[in-house]
């Protein structure tokens, strides 16, 4: 096949013209990486391998465009390139050059997870771990830059974020009812239960104002439906049951 002449079309692509009128977009590297511009005419088998280096370097260059988003990991653009439905080989080959020039390195991309996570979330090591994994990180790189002084602080000081947040911003529960509520939520969030249960001790989930509301709702919501001397009982058996202790139930003086 003998080359008429080449024709830019885009940024590093090129049109290939042939004698027999079939044409090739291709890009720029391939086309230095086989030395064309020296070559007036090409055999069968130049023709695959440059059918072959195009579409390896095009896929290269889609996953250079998905790595300048955000960094990735090597199992992310594994699965990346599985959803294109690219050959094994292929795969490999686009993967290793971009191993090779350090485009993907799950090092770097486990530290600066658990970086952002720590100071961008209010995810606890636990979820960390959960999502690093889903991504095949070792174990050695997770406990390599997640378990060190500075985080486990960092992580404490959330829990208690957490827990003055949540104290102050709530308005419905009281007592030890509130108190595991916001247990399960940190334990949900990934933190450690010893750290939670340790910290959570620090804190009075006592809410005299709250119990008042709660009981002055109970009282509008039930007076009329029992008489005077049992609605004492009605109201105490619907705090139990939200949560409240007999001790937090006492501090209001119900009869």
């Amino acid at each position: 096949m003998k080359i008429i002449k080449y024709h830019k079309v885009g940024k590093d692509k090129y049109k290939i013209l042939f004698d027999n009128k079939e044409e090739l977009i291709i890009l720029q590297d391939v086309i230095i990486k086989n030395e064309l511009l020296l070559k007036k005419e090409i055999d069968i088998k130049l023709y695959n391998k440059i059918i072959k280096d195009n579409l390896t370097a095009t896929i290269y260059n889609s996953c250079l465009n998905l790595i300048s988003t955000r960094i990735r990991s090597t199992n992310e653009i594994k699965e990346y390139l599985n959803k294109k439905e690219i050959d094994s080989s292929t795969q490999e080959q686009v993967i290793n050059n971009l191993l090779k020039k350090g485009y993907l390195n799950d090092e770097i991309y486990t530290k600066c997870y658990i970086a952002d996570k720590i100071n961008l979330t209010n995810n606890g090591p636990y979820k960390i771990i959960s999502e690093l994994k889903k991504q095949k990180i070792e174990d050695e790189l997770i406990n390599k830059y997640l378990y060190n002084e500075e985080n486990n602080i960092l992580f404490e000081e959330k829990i208690k974020k957490i827990i003055n947040k949540s104290i102050k911003n709530n308005k419905k529960y009281s007592g030890n009812l509130l108190r595991r509520k916001i247990y399960y939520y940190l334990i949900n969030l990934g933190y450690d239960q010893s750290m939670i249960s340790r910290l959570i001790d620090e804190y009075n989930f006592t809410n005299t104002d709250n119990i008042k509301n709660v009981y002055q709702k109970l009282t509008n919501k039930y007076q009329k439906k029992y008489p005077v001397d049992k609605l004492p009982y009605i109201i105490k058996e619907k705090l139990l049951a939200k949560g409240y202790t007999i001790d937090e139930i006492n501090s209001i003086n119900i009869n």
